[in-house]
């Protein structure tokens, strides 16, 4: 799985996670998800085949929650091939689940990798 370094002026810093973002007005999960892997990693997922996995639904208090909409696709090229925004992180690696759940990952992150992977 592909996993990206935040740059350490972002919200959560210098943390670990997999590609993605919100989901803006007027646009479906799928689409904000194509967007986001473009915008972060260059690469174009259109014309891919994009398997939705079960949404994660994690409450904080009755205030504060969100609900995260996860999906797995094969990237198509290289691991050289990524492109990412350095406005936005710094790195990337490659990893297998169990290893990424060892990093210094975002929020709610091994939930959503303990969910989509076990």
């Amino acid at each position: 799985m592909l996993i990206l370094h935040r740059q350490n002026n972002k919200l959560e810093g210098n943390k670990w996670g997999i590609p993605g973002g919100k989901v803006e007005k007027n646009e479906t999960p799928l689409h904000a998800v194509i967007r986001e892997i473009k915008e972060e990693t260059g690469f174009d997922i259109s014309k891919q085949e994009i398997e939705a996995l079960k949404p994660v639904y994690i409450e904080y208090d009755e205030k504060d929650h969100f609900v995260y909409h996860a999906f797995r696709t094969e990237l198509q090229g290289t691991p050289g091939d990524v492109k990412i925004n350095f406005d936005e992180h710094k790195g990337f690696t490659w990893v297998k689940p169990d290893d990424a759940l060892k990093m210094d990952l975002l929020r709610d992150e091994d939930i959503c990798i303990m969910k989509d992977y076990s």
